[in-house]
């Protein structure tokens, strides 16, 4: 006779010890958030499932990410080249302001209209790819010897305005409250920055705000700022000058004015020798990364081992990469055009407002009191005051800004010392001001 189940356990059996009795009617449990999965009728559903999972996003996702990228491009460039026209068609007014600060304000009109993102992948390649790129193009008529042999006296007084420019930075850095606004790691930093651009040029600043890494909002306002400061101060060194003459054969100076004005691109340029120039430029950058990254651990400190490189090739070899500095530097003031839009793009019109009165202050304590010492140092040294005020517009202006200066007075014979000068500030400027911030600077903000 066979047992009798009952609730699950035969009759006649003691159930076993801790388990509950299971009725034939109830169901297995599962854990709890455990999701139910039923069986398919067929095993299509499997496949199914398997296929949602495989599939790639939609086309209509892919296209409106190339709509966006093209997007912010299409700012990028438009904001760059809208600069530049401005710049040479614009009133009075406008002209003071520069290409590259018409530039930064179209960028932020874009993004803080709501027509592009504060952030893009596209602000990551001019960044990360363009700008760098763009450094070594700058800097091949970096030829050292060429500018040891032939600044003449103009040499000590640019120098003596190196020192000005560092002494006057640590001064407003003490005076001006930077750090409460800013932060104390984007005070020190922004400073090293403006001080780079008053012995070297725009390419400097741009190099030692990317390597120290200074925000987008602090950049931007910092440039506005000594924008309207560098205005002012050509305007008290046009009018500290006035009553030096011009040399003999003023007429050649102004065939040199027109000349010089077409080198500054209004000349066409080889599509061959750009062609080497950004050549050259990318094999620079790759070994510069490749050094940055591996040798020295610090991926940030490529545009300035690509600045040695350049100026040591150069120097080295001269004639051979002369014959294409001017195509790379055409290439190379448009991709700056690009960046400068960028930093605008990713800037916040409220902030730059908010920052822009202290930094004006700094900037006008920096300049100020570098000129003061430059006037002061060098009438002490024997120096003419033509001499003075063109290495102290080397230094604050950049090359370009002083050998126009020369071309306006007539001053033929400093034309090319005064160039040659700015390009050795080119030269020595990030490296002089990384160091100054990291050694004075940041010691000072943090304590």
């Amino acid at each position: 006779m066979v047992p009798r189940r009952c609730g699950g356990v035969r009759a006649g059996m003691a159930p076993v010890a801790g388990r509950r009795p299971r009725d034939r009617h109830s169901r297995p449990s599962r854990p709890a958030g455990a999701r139910q999965t039923l069986p398919s009728r067929s095993g299509s559903g499997l496949r199914t499932q398997r296929h949602r999972r495989n599939e790639k996003p939609p086309q209509r996702l892919q296209t409106r990410a190339s709509v966006a990228v093209w997007r912010d491009w299409t700012a990028i460039a438009f904001s760059g080249v809208l600069g530049l026209y401005l710049e040479r068609r614009g009133n009075k007014l406008v002209k003071t302001l520069s290409a590259p600060l018409l530039a930064t304000l179209a960028g932020l009109l874009f993004t803080n209209c709501g027509l592009t993102p504060s952030s893009s992948e596209v602000y990551s390649v001019v960044n990360k790819v363009l700008l760098p790129l763009a450094v070594p193009m700058l800097l091949l008529g970096a030829d050292l010897r060429k500018v040891l042999t032939q600044t003449k006296r103009l040499l000590g007084c640019f120098l003596l305005g190196s020192l000005a420019t560092c002494l006057s930075t640590v001064a407003a850095f003490a005076i001006v409250p930077l750090a409460p606004s800013l932060g104390a790691q984007d005070a020190w930093k922004v400073a090293s920055a403006l001080a780079s651009r008053h012995i070297g040029g725009a390419v400097n600043y741009i190099a030692v705000s990317q390597t120290l890494e200074v925000t987008g909002d602090t950049v931007a306002a910092a440039l506005a700022a000594d924008n309207l400061i560098c205005a002012l101060y050509f305007m008290a060194i046009f009018w500290l000058s006035r009553k030096v003459g011009p040399e003999q054969g003023a007429a050649e100076a102004s065939q040199q004015a027109e000349a010089a004005e077409e080198g500054g691109g209004e000349a066409k340029i080889s599509v061959y020798e750009a062609g080497l120039a950004v050549a050259f430029s990318s094999v620079v950058c790759l070994v510069s990364s490749a050094l940055a990254s591996r040798v020295v651990g610090r991926p940030g400190t490529l545009i300035p081992l690509a600045t040695l490189i350049t100026v040591f090739a150069a120097t080295i070899a001269p004639k051979r990469l002369q014959s294409f500095s001017g195509a790379g530097e055409g290439v190379a003031l448009l991709i700056m055009q690009f960046f400068f839009a960028t930093v605008g793009c990713s800037g916040s019109i409220h902030k730059v407002v908010s920052l822009a009165p202290l930094l004006f202050a700094f900037c006008l304590l920096q300049v100020f009191v570098h000129l003061g010492i430059v006037l002061a140092a060098g009438k002490l040294l024997g120096y003419s005051r033509k001499e003075i005020v063109l290495a102290s517009n080397a230094n604050v202006g950049g090359p370009t800004t002083a050998a126009a200066m020369c071309v306006a007075k007539g001053w033929r014979a400093y034309f090319i010392p005064s160039m040659l000068s700015g390009i050795l500030g080119y030269t020595i400027a990030t490296f002089v001001c990384i160091g100054l911030g990291v050694s004075v600077l940041k010691p000072m903000a943090l304590r």
